[in-house]
């Protein structure tokens, strides 16, 4: 598992949204995992995702979970449903509402690489 998540950190680093795919159900994974979560097979391969979606659900943080996330309270997390059919948690640009068209890219708090969604600027769903 750590192996799975280095991989997805160094991918996101890289300005890359990474899972993986399974090679035997074709189903991609919302969370890491080292087996399949739909036919249990462990026949996982990396998959790049678009990073492309449209905004599920959005809430505010007002308490710094770390100190390097202090100087950003209050900042939004939000549940995307990406266009490759998976779900996806990461940080918010301010202003974003529920069924906002939106796009992923990296940023880096503290040392860590993370999803951030901003508006896509298209409205198509």
């Amino acid at each position: 598992m750590k192996a799975i998540v280095e991989r997805r950190r160094a991918a996101a680093a890289a300005g890359r949204i990474e899972t993986e795919r399974c090679t035997a159900c074709d189903t991609l994974q919302a969370a890491p995992r080292e087996t399949c979560a739909a036919c249990g097979a462990a026949a996982l391969v990396p998959a790049v995702l678009s990073g492309r979606g449209h905004v599920a659900a959005i809430t505010t943080i007002h308490r710094a979970p770390t100190p390097d996330y202090r100087p950003l309270v209050p900042y939004a997390i939000a549940l995307v449903d990406l266009a490759e059919g998976v779900r996806m948690m990461g940080h918010a640009a301010p202003g974003l509402a529920v069924g906002d068209a939106v796009t992923a890219r990296t940023h880096t708090v503290g040392e860590r690489p993370l999803a951030l969604f901003e508006p896509a600027g298209d409205t198509d769903r």
